[in-house]
């Protein structure tokens, strides 16, 4: 097929090819972690705490370990004393030895030849506790004299380099930006006007199809063979070397594909005690967790409490901000992406697409009695975009503009660095301006509306930060360029667009580029994460493309006794002096073994890449019930260079539906300790039933800018567009996330708009 390029507009001979793994998940013969069978395999389950916070006291497993069938149990003092998980911060053990921490905590192991057997054996196992005094709410964690989840002085054992621990009780993470106090307080004392608002979101969990499973088994060479529902590899290496002190020669990582990840599959989960129980056993060990165990043991987005406080002169231009996220880590912080165990999107969203003269940002990472949170679809921006974009809005209506005006007057004016870190790309203003009328004109935002309906919009930055990525790449006798990546396919289509981006590189057909997902020989790889696989490693392949036609070149030219150098690259394959076009796949051909270089790409600060989107909800609103049903939403992107766009487009569907359910339904709801909605008929996802007409418009290609994010991004403005709707609609604040129908239940009518 001929295809348009997206920047260009003009027709590329260089046909897209198939999606590498489309026609196996669709024929249902890709293998997914819970598919794998090995000979002689045990069942593994965990007993989990029924109480929030207790000291252990007692574990008799006496009777487990004898019953028939049963090869393996397995409780806290079975890890190497102080092994610990985690990302960054590791404080999470493998099972809880003295204390537990949260309902649902695991306490004791087994692997059993049956699920059955496993359950009866569980069963019998019996735990004697001493309750302890529980928090559950991260601002009242942090007042004085709240119980202690974990001893403030452990915790700063643990801490990273980048971790902030601060002095009030329960503290994970407390760093800040910006201004200091002092300046943000005289700059909004200075102000015209202030304006304060808190906002409040729940725990939501990502809701992936496929349920965290892994496999373990151990060989005769005390090597651990591991297949599990992970999509960074090279992370779960490192977390069982620094958890249990397995070397990378004892452990083989075999990549599967993974059945939906937004974030929440880059833990290590149960495979450390898949691990031990395989090692105790000799055998191998499968563990699947139920729908019920994810929701109450998984690692969700974290439940936040975001203040704002914004400072305006007399004529409406944001003078000063101050932005304090209150953060609800959960029993533990292990499963952190950041650093500095916070969550890299917070920043990010506490800026918004906005400038402001003087800003300080603090994010607090509390410890309570709950589940632990990890991250999901652009972690800690989602949450503040929600309160930032929401206090706009109140401001605009406070200050009598309307929502666009006041956007287009604060929207970010410096400019930004082009794909090659120097240049100047496109000024920011005109995209800010691009992407807010296109979202109002596509929305109506200021016509005329039916009773009861409201219109709204959101306005977001999204960027990526650059990490490192690897990969081997080799010239094969057979004619074929094969690409070795640690990079798992979480269903976005990486694979497909790898070899699209190889192939267009070497300007040779798709299915003569072949891709092997492997960690063999591979040291370091950030793994699938932060909307920047593509784009990152894109620069990676074409680097190593480079090097690999440099090679070849040289082999053609000691072949015909020439100097490289007179050896011409030209698409497709290679020229010679006297005019003879050799084609890529002969000259690899001519190689007696693979011609391979292996790339460690670490891109530079000025690989952060950024991207204006702009979102629009239309809703209406049942005054007697408070139920609100969105009519419309309209997602407008600036984009680059856009590799595949039915997967484009995909991706942007999917935030819309993830938004909305962020905004209206999506809660885990803890009463005393407890989840009590932990299965997916009381925790409600939207269906394509819930959802309304969706309308993506996109900017011009803007080719200085690469190839830009979409994976996430594209989630973050739906929650605030679809509140500031419901806002306009009733002129009734909205503070907190799900917007439940018994907080608008019986507004008075307003009237037609």
């Amino acid at each position: 097929m001929v295809t348009l390029d997206p920047i260009t507009g003009r027709a590329s001979d260089i046909p897209l090819g198939e999606r590498v793994d489309g026609r196996d998940k669709v024929t249902g013969a890709a293998l997914f972690a819970a598919d794998v069978r090995r000979p002689g395999m045990l069942v593994g389950k965990v007993l989990r705490s029924p109480l929030p916070h207790a000291r252990i006291l007692r574990i008799d497993t006496s009777a487990a370990q004898s019953m028939a069938g049963v090869r393996a149990v397995l409780t806290g003092a079975d890890f190497p004393a102080g092994a610990r998980f985690g990302r960054n911060t590791r404080d999470m053990p493998g099972l809880a030895r003295d204390k537990v921490r949260f309902a649902g905590e695991k306490v004791a192991a087994v692997a059993a030849d049956s699920a059955e057997i496993a359950e009866r054996a569980l069963s019998s196992i019996e735990v004697e506790y001493e309750a302890l005094d529980a928090v559950y709410d991260p601002v009242e964690a942090m007042r004085p004299g709240a119980p202690l989840v974990h001893d403030p002085d452990e915790v700063r054992a643990w801490a990273t380099g980048g971790q902030v621990v601060p002095d009030y009780p329960n503290g994970a993470s407390a760093p800040a930006h910006g201004a200091s106090v002092h300046e943000v307080q005289a700059a909004l004392a200075a102000a015209a006007r202030v304006f304060e608002h808190t906002f409040r979101t729940p725990i939501q969990h990502q809701a992936y199809i496929e349920p965290h499973t892994c496999l373990v088994e151990v060989d005769e060479h005390d090597v651990a063979h591991i297949w599990a529902s992970n999509k960074a590899p090279l992370l779960l290496t490192r977390y069982l070397q620094e958890g249990l002190g397995l070397g990378r020669d004892r452990l083989a990582v075999h990549m599967l594909p993974v059945g939906g990840d937004f974030g929440g599959k880059g833990s290590f989960m149960d495979i450390p005690i898949a691990y031990l129980l395989a090692r105790t056993s000799g055998r191998p060990v499968k563990m699947t967790m139920t729908y019920a165990e994810e929701m109450i043991a998984g690692n969700p987005r974290h439940a936040s409490s975001i203040h704002v406080r914004s400072g305006v002169d007399a004529t409406g231009r944001l003078v000063a901000r101050w932005v304090t996220g209150v953060f609800n880590t959960g029993a533990y912080a292990a499963f952190k992406p950041a650093g500095d165990s916070t969550l890299p999107g917070f920043w990010r969203g506490a800026i918004g697409a906005y400038d402001v003269a003087v800003q300080r940002d603090e994010c607090h990472m509390v410890y309570t009695n709950t589940v632990p949170a990890g991250h999901m679809r652009s972690p800690g921006e989602t949450q503040a975009a929600f309160a930032l974009e929401c206090h706009t809005d109140l401001i605009a209506r406070e200050l009598g503009m309307s929502p666009v005006a006041f956007r287009l007057m604060n929207g970010a004016r410096a400019p930004r660095l082009a794909d090659d870190g120097r240049s100047p790309a496109t000024s920011t203003p005109l995209a800010v301006q691009a992407v807010l009328d296109a979202a109002a004109r596509a929305i109506d935002l200021d016509g005329p509306r039916p009773p009861d309906t409201g219109r709204g919009v959101a306005l977001v930055e999204f960027s990526t930060l650059p990490e490192r990525f690897s990969a081997i790449l080799s010239a094969r006798p057979d004619g074929r360029i094969h690409l070795q990546t640690p990079i798992i396919d979480n269903g976005a289509g990486q694979m497909t667009v790898f070899r699209q981006l190889l192939a267009e590189e070497l300007h040779i057909p798709t299915d003569q580029v072949t891709v092997e997902q492997s960690i063999d020989n591979l040291e370091i790889d950030r793994g699938l994460s932060g909307s920047r696989t593509s784009r990152l490693v894109g620069k990676l392949l074409i680097e190593l493309a480079t090097r690999v036609r440099a090679r070849l070149a040289e082999l053609l030219g000691a072949e015909f006794g020439i100097a490289a150098a007179q050896v011409s690259a030209v698409p497709g394959g290679f020229r010679l002096p006297d005019g003879r076009f050799l084609a890529l796949g002969e000259v690899a051909a001519m190689c007696a073994e693979p011609i391979s270089e292996k790339l460690l790409f670490d891109p530079p600060p000025t690989e952060r890449c950024a991207v204006f989107l702009a979102q629009a909800a239309e809703v209406h609103v049942d005054r007697q019930t408070g139920e609100v049903k969105p009519t419309r939403l309209v997602s407008v992107h600036e984009r680059g260079r856009v590799l595949q766009p039915m997967l484009f487009q995909a991706q942007i569907d999917g935030a819309a539906a993830q938004g909305l359910g962020y905004a209206l339904m999506e809660s885990l709801e803890i009463e005393h300790g407890q989840v009590r909605n932990a299965n997916l008929h009381e925790y409600k996802i939207p269906t394509a039933m819930d959802l309304p007409p969706l309308q993506t418009v996109l900017l011009p290609a803007d080719a200085s800018l690469g190839i830009t994010p979409i994976g996430e991004g594209a989630n973050v403005g739906v929650p605030p567009a679809i509140v500031n709707a419901v806002v306009d609609a009733t002129g009734v604040p909205v503070f907190e996330l799900p917007l439940r129908p018994e907080a608008l239940a019986g507004i008075p009518q307003r009237g037609p708009g």
